[in-house]
């Protein structure tokens, strides 16, 4: 009869531990975008930053170029050696002063993109995990509110600013409402989802269940 080696006492009875199952898209197909919050808030952070940055930037370098230009107009250099230093000084400082402009544009959308988020999630969860687009645009038309206020705006201005708003808030929702329902009726014609599961979106559920009645 071969021995058996006796087992360390501290070593597990199994050597293959159960790992959690990763998480897959399909496990967020009711969230907005399929995206949790914080990827979410992740997505419109880098998208909003990028491209203020880029628009401060631009801006920002051209403020400096005329700067430097007023400054320098009465001492205009005489040399080519002159000339060469003038251009390479200008260019630094435009360069400098465009990463600024564009790091503070930057940082400043991004806690308002921020803020709109998490006023949307708030919205959703208040309401008790409902997604939809009366989220997306109260959370556009209070985040648009508060900067008014911020910026102290005057009445015809906030009033041009809600109106906005309201309208980029509105199709933002429903086009998401009609992402996610699009989403559900390819899985349905697929098979992974039964045509009697809810979308998410509870006024097209209830198009839908009024249809197949």
């Amino acid at each position: 009869m071969a021995a058996t080696r006796p087992q360390h006492p501290g070593a597990p009875k199994n050597p293959l531990p159960n790992y959690p199952q990763p998480v897959t898209r399909a496990d967020y197909v009711h969230e907005r975008l399929s995206l949790p919050l914080g990827a979410r808030l992740g997505l419109y952070l880098m998208a909003s930053g990028a491209s203020v940055f880029l628009m401060g930037m631009y801006t920002g370098g051209k403020k400096t170029a005329l700067q430097y230009l007023a400054e320098n107009s009465h001492r205009l250099p005489k040399t080519q050696q002159g000339w060469y230093f003038y251009h390479k000084t200008k260019n630094y400082k435009v360069m400098l002063g465009g990463i600024k402009a564009g790091v503070k544009a930057a940082a400043r959308v991004s806690g308002w993109t921020a803020t709109y988020v998490l006023t949307e999630a708030g919205i959703d969860y208040v309401r008790g995990g409902r997604k939809d687009f009366l989220a997306t645009t109260g959370a556009a038309v209070s985040t648009i509110g508060l900067l008014s206020l911020w910026q102290r705006l005057g009445k015809q201005a906030t009033l041009r600013t809600v109106r906005i708003a309201f309208v980029g808030g509105l199709f933002a929702g429903l086009g998401q409402d009609f992402l996610r329902w699009s989403r559900w009726s390819r899985r349905v014609a697929e098979g992974t989802t039964k045509e009697e599961e809810e979308s998410g979106v509870w006024y097209l559920d209830k198009l839908a269940s009024w249809s197949r009645a």
